[in-house]
């Protein structure tokens, strides 16, 4: 059985995407198991948010095994075009499958040990198995009674999700969703969806009260009480979504079972204009 370290990293949106293309590798190439590094340090201090959705608890291992592939990872990394086609070409023969932004086709895993290092932001990574994923990602864990509740207006309502980004963006390369796309994006929703009722979710719900002119009545604003799970259960059971440029809210309207769903987006992902394979054709984007 060959192996393929994964090396988690990042939120857990983004360890959302690092495990769904994992789980394309090993369907793409059947004797294929994926073992998992958490990068963010110490094992023991290892938050893994992804342990609270439908898969089998992951569990994380200190080091790679092969010190050669972890030197040349170490150099890849430091690259800015994660992406480029030529280089992966030669490192996957190495055993080493990478991507910090875009879409790559992966060859097919021919070594013992392998590794996959990056952010895998597309659902091209995993369009195979789409459905798969969709079911292993959903929240399984119960929630706690006040998102209980919560989660019942949602079904009861004609749900729009607004999730804001604020705290580890504000000045950032990532700062793109300013109070104008947010007010943009509610008046799209309000001119599409009939009776809408907001349920906004932030690392910053004073900033949301103050700048999103909802009316009174017409809005939910989530306390921050929950945990990264719970929010994101309640976001995806919303039926129409205006997201952030954040995998958190990209992993809330891909779940979303809701068929005639809208999703608003920025326009761009990151101020340098990369991250476009992230996008989805069916959103209506708004120019930020």
């Amino acid at each position: 059985m060959k192996k393929i370290y994964v090396w988690l990293g990042g939120g857990m949106g983004n360890q959302m995407f690092q495990y769904a293309c994992a789980r394309a590798i090993e369907y793409n190439n059947k004797d294929v198991k994926p073992v998992y590094i958490y990068r963010n340090g110490p094992v023991k201090h290892a938050i893994l948010g992804i342990n609270h959705c439908n898969i089998e608890k992951i569990d994380v291992i200190e080091r790679l095994p092969n010190i050669i592939q972890k030197y040349i990872l170490m150099f890849i990394a430091r690259r800015k075009n994660g992406s480029c086609e030529k280089l992966n070409a030669v490192v996957n023969r190495l055993g080493i499958f990478y991507c910090m932004d875009g879409y790559v086709r992966f060859d097919k895993v021919r070594r013992k040990n392998n590794i996959l290092f990056g952010y895998f932001q597309s659902s091209k990574f995993f369009a195979d198995i789409a459905d798969d994923i969709k079911r292993e990602l959903r929240i399984t864990d119960r929630l706690n009674e006040t998102a209980e509740g919560i989660l019942k207006e949602i079904q009861g309502h004609n749900s729009v999700c607004i999730h804001v980004r604020r705290n580890d963006y504000v000045g950032g390369e990532f700062d793109v969703c300013n109070k104008n796309y947010f007010l943009k994006g509610i008046e799209t929703i309000r001119g599409k969806v009939t009776d809408p009722h907001f349920y906004v979710f932030s690392d910053d719900i004073e900033w949301c009260k103050e700048n999103l002119d909802l009316k009174c009545g017409e809005a939910t604003f989530c306390s921050g009480e929950n945990t990264q799970y719970e929010d994101l259960r309640l976001m995806y059971e919303c039926k129409h979504f205006i997201i952030s440029n954040s995998s958190f809210s990209w992993w809330a309207q891909f779940l979303s079972e809701e068929k005639n769903k809208v999703v608003v987006a920025p326009s761009m992902w990151k101020k340098d204009g990369t991250c476009k394979e992230i996008f989805d054709s069916s959103w209506i984007k708004v120019s930020v």
